[in-house]
């Protein structure tokens, strides 16, 4: 209410500075003798001061700055100022304390008298004086016995009531209803309760007297009273054998089987789940329980593989390579799940496959095994290690530029290959010496793949080599 009465004071200061023409109607306060609330602040044209019975000043003299005073203005302006100014404090600076609260000693009816000196007359008892109004119709029990708080204009959804804190008349929000932002109505005080409980909703509590959280039909809450939960169903009730699970998914319990039980073909009940005889179907399996579809699945014990047809388990033992493929030994394939046959340290695959061969020959496009291929980084010199073809990929992190490939190969003649992209862009020759060489990045690959084809002359002897592939310039 106050915010409404500073911006009509803008606004009436605003048209008497520009000299726009306004009416003769000003604000006046009453500063003898002592009044309520309801006529200590008047309007009228002229001061209403009558031959000594009451006296009345202009409302700027208490309140400075007030319009509707030096310069007059609308009756409805002013009748706006004046019901603002009688909620201020400075009521109780002037004729405040000139009320007294009396009893009647047959019927015990109370009464409000204005005056120092004031009585009820015969028949009845002083209770207490020196009161403000309010302060007297509180006591007295009588609503608007001097204060005239049913003139208060409250707004929509609000009702005018004492303040014992403030000590005054002041407009309190009808219940269930809060102020607005800047306090001009009352509306709902409703919480946005499935946004702070899940599944709840907002239901006006009687007791009291505002809208709190309650679970929606179906639900309950849970534990610690943070969300509301679906009931526990009675499963067993519906689906024989089955149990209630809580499902995060859904926020919900759900029947499902427990340990033991899988649901038969109709999903109506829960039945023994015995352990299947899984050798009678896929020979040399064992049944296993699975805990993600709950229920008994047949599978490999270790040391068998399913075969291709999964129809039963083999024997996934070491075989004897070296009775398959000469020089060739058997090493465990994760990526097959089973033992493969790989060339021995200082052999290679022939061309048909069919057995390994000595990996010493000058080739020029020199097998390596998968053992022995492996990846580096720029700018870090690598070392001569089996004596076999060893193979190296290389990331340059760029696909345009230079960079420096060194190398040395000692004694013991070795033969070192570089691809990049796919095409071979340096062959040393099988050669004991060292050098370099200025590689050329193509635009599309950053990769490139190093072979060291080690005793490329088929010298008996321990090979040792080293080479380093430098960085992009």
């Amino acid at each position: 209410m106050h915010k409404k009465i500073v911006t009509i004071l803008c606004l009436l200061l605003t048209a008497a500075l520009f000299g726009q023409p306004t009416d003769q109607w000003k604000v006046w306060v009453k500063t003898s003798p002592c009044s309520g609330r309801h006529d200590w602040v008047s309007v009228a044209k002229e001061n209403p001061t009558s031959y000594g019975l009451s006296y009345y000043e202009l409302a700027n003299v208490i309140f400075p700055q007030t319009p509707c005073t030096t310069f007059g203005c609308s009756f409805s302006d002013a009748t706006s100022i004046a019901n603002g100014l009688k909620v201020m404090d400075e009521f109780f600076n002037y004729c405040c304390r000139d009320y007294s609260v009396w009893e009647n000693t047959q019927t015990r009816a109370r009464s409000v008298v204005v005056g120092k000196f004031g009585t009820a007359g015969l028949g009845w008892i002083l209770l207490k004086t020196d009161l403000c109004c309010e302060e007297a119709e509180a006591l007295s029990g009588i609503s608007n016995a001097c204060s005239g708080a049913g003139n208060l204009q409250c707004w929509p959804g609000s009702y005018a009531a004492w303040n014992a804190q403030t000590q005054r008349t002041e407009c309190f929000c009808n219940p269930g209803l809060v102020w607005n932002a800047d306090k001009t109505a009352c509306i709902p005080n409703v919480p946005d309760c499935p946004n702070i409980y899940a599944n709840s909703e907002a239901l006006w509590d009687n007791v009291s007297n505002q809208y709190l959280c309650y679970c929606k039909s179906g639900y309950v809450w849970n534990e610690t009273k943070t969300a509301c939960i679906t009931t526990l169903p009675d499963c067993n009730l519906y689906y024989k054998n089955s149990v209630a699970v809580w499902d995060a998914a859904t926020m919900q319990y759900l029947c499902n089987c427990p340990q033991g039980y899988v649901w038969n073909q109709a999903r109506t009940e829960c039945v023994l789940n015995q352990i299947p005889d899984c050798n009678l179907y896929y020979k040399n399996s064992i049944a296993v329980w699975d805990a993600a579809t709950m229920q008994y699945l047949c599978n490999c014990p270790q040391g068998y593989v399913w075969n291709q047809t999964r129809t039963e388990c083999i024997s996934n033992q070491l075989p004897d390579c070296n009775s398959f493929y000469k020089n060739s030994y058997a090493a465990w394939d994760n990526g097959s799940n089973q033992y493969l046959c790989y060339c021995n340290t200082g052999y290679v695959w022939n061309a048909a496959r069919t057995e390994c061969i000595p990996s010493g020959g000058n080739q020029d496009e020199p097998v390596v095994n998968p053992q022995q291929k492996k990846n580096g980084e720029c700018n870090i010199q690598y070392k001569s290690g089996a004596n076999e073809a060893e193979q190296y990929t290389i990331d340059v992190k760029r696909n345009l530029g230079s960079l420096n490939f060194a190398y040395e190969t000692y004694s013991v003649k070795d033969r070192i290959h570089i691809y990049h992209g796919g095409i071979k862009v340096f062959d040393s020759g099988c050669v004991g010496a060292n050098g370099s060489q200025t590689l050329n990045l193509n635009g599309a690959s950053s990769i490139f793949t190093i072979i060291v084809d080690p005793k490329c002359d088929q010298d008996q002897s321990d090979t040792s080599w080293n080479f380093t592939l430098g960085c992009p310039n």
